[in-house]
């Protein structure tokens, strides 16, 4: 019988929680579902990174990452929601290593600081036509602004959809007014992927879907920002 494969995983989690679970002796790893948790820093609690690792068994690596990435998920929302802090382990460094080979797989990353935007007499000219133009209310550009802001994927085209709807709604008597004015913004493909159809209200829509709990899916791989 063919014994699977066993494969080391150790990721990196960003986070503002500090990492504060520790006795006499300093910072104290805790295991759930599998996954270690501690401290990137030993000998620091108070950093902005946490250390995730578990094994996992499956045919290849690629499964074992999906396994592992699917609980560390999992647990780590849950403990963004209790620690009250955005967290985020996308684009951060792994290492899978498989337990009978001296090879792995390693990523790196590096971070950068923010890259300026330049206001030029473009956008200047384009700020006198919106302080010009009366019918675009208030409310827009705040929510605009608060997604412009905002960290999560999933929140930002939340925020951006309700910054649309306002357009949208506001000229719309009608289900077919309201997608012949989404339609002046986007092609027809592009209203049906994020605003689905008259015929089935909407549902099928991304902007639908994720304001009335269905989350994004692996079919959801398109960046719409």
């Amino acid at each position: 019988k063919q014994v699977m494969p066993a494969y080391l995983i150790q990721k990196r989690i960003h986070t503002l929680l500090e990492y504060g679970v520790y006795n006499d002796a300093g910072p104290l790893p805790f295991t759930h579902d599998n996954i270690k948790f501690s401290s990137w820093e030993p000998d620091d609690w108070t950093t902005r990174f946490w250390l995730a690792e578990s094994t996992q068994k499956a045919d290849n690596f690629s499964l074992a990452w999906k396994a592992f990435q699917e609980v560390l998920t999992k647990v780590v929302t849950r403990m963004a929601f209790v620690g009250q802090a955005y967290h985020t382990d996308i684009a951060q460094p792994y290492i899978i290593k498989r337990a009978d080979s001296d090879m792995a797989y390693f990523r790196h990353i590096q971070d950068r600081q923010p890259v300026p935007l330049h206001f030029s007499q473009e956008e200047a000219d384009s700020l006198n036509i919106l302080l010009a133009d009366a019918s675009i209310p208030p409310s827009f550009y705040l929510y605009w602004n608060d997604a412009v802001n905002a960290m999560g994927y999933s929140a930002k085209l939340v925020l951006m959809f309700a910054a649309l709807e306002i357009l949208f709604g506001k000229a719309s008597r009608s289900s077919a007014e309201y997608y012949a004015e989404i339609e002046k913004v986007f092609c027809a493909d592009l209203k049906k992927e994020l605003f689905g159809t008259p015929e089935d209200r909407g549902r099928s829509g991304l902007r639908q879907r994720l304001v009335h709990g269905n989350y994004l899916s692996e079919r959801d791989t398109k960046d719409y920002v």
